[in-house]
């Protein structure tokens, strides 16, 4: 099945990350999206990312997805927002030091296809951040 994948804008707050409500005006194309980093059964070109993540209240109104990869491709695929103002989504001030060096980067995710198998009794699952 496609996979929605959810756009937020957040802030720490001094000790956690928070949803930002007052961003309103930021929008994620899915063209400033970079899909890499593929692992398992899962190779370039068996997902494409589709769709824009206009956000209300710090959270996205439209969903990007990324489309399902066909039978036997499961794995990970890691998706880097683009957020420079050269050529990404010119929302430089949404970047942030992610992984503690000094330097500012853009936010990566981790979409998995067919990682978990679960119970063999369930007929259909699905996990959500919200």
């Amino acid at each position: 099945m496609p996979l929605a994948i959810p756009v937020r804008a957040e802030f720490f707050n001094g000790t956690a990350f928070e949803v930002n409500t007052a961003d309103g005006c930021s929008a994620v194309d899915s063209a400033n999206v970079a899909l890499g980093n593929y692992q398992d059964n899962l190779a370039d070109g068996e997902t494409v990312i589709s769709g824009n993540g206009n956000l209300a209240s710090g959270l996205d109104q439209n969903d990007i997805s990324l489309s399902a990869p066909g039978s036997g491709n499961d794995g990970s695929v890691d998706l880097t927002l683009d957020l420079s103002t050269a050529i990404g989504a010119g929302l430089p001030w949404l970047q942030f030091d992610w992984n503690g060096d000094g330097t500012v980067d853009n936010p990566i995710c981790t979409a998995t296809f067919g990682i978990y198998q679960g119970s063999p009794r369930l007929i259909y699952t699905r996990e959500s951040v919200w």
